[in-house]
């Protein structure tokens, strides 16, 4: 699988598909606005997985990594709306930071308890899961 980098906060070379450019662009802000990315070091990667009949990619597989190395990735399915690729993103991260490096990210203003991801009529959300007190588009989330 041929893979291609940029950095966290950078442009995503052309090769990478616009929609799944925009996703990492968005939870990108996201990680960094909170802290999880380094403002520099912290680089995307992803790479064609499969390919369909006519030779267009049927998935993606995206992940984060430091540049020297790649920590994680995952698959992302292109053929849904734009807000449904943002969520696969979002959510791919989420799921590893919970899962292998025990950070609940991100967490309600609110309640301080990990949000989920949803969409929400045409965008992507973080979503309070308590008691749904507050949702934030996915790119524009803040500590505070």
């Amino acid at each position: 699988m041929e893979q291609v980098s940029w950095p966290v906060g950078g442009i995503a070379p052309e090769s990478v598909p616009p929609a799944l450019a925009h996703a990492c662009d968005l939870v990108g802000s996201d990680l960094a606005a909170a802290g999880v990315v380094a403002a520099s070091g912290d680089t995307w990667w992803a790479g064609k997985s499969a390919l369909l009949s006519g030779g267009a990619p049927a998935a993606w597989v995206v992940g984060l990594g430091d540049g020297r190395k790649f920590a994680f990735g995952f698959g992302v399915d292109l053929s849904g709306s734009d807000a449904g690729v943002v969520a696969l993103v979002a959510e791919g991260v989420q799921t590893h930071l919970a899962g292998y490096e025990f950070v609940e990210w991100p967490r309600c203003p609110r309640h301080r308890g990990p949000m989920a991801v949803a969409v929400e009529d045409v965008a992507a959300v973080w979503a309070c899961r308590g008691a749904r007190c507050q949702t934030i588009p996915i790119g524009a989330w803040s500590p505070t």
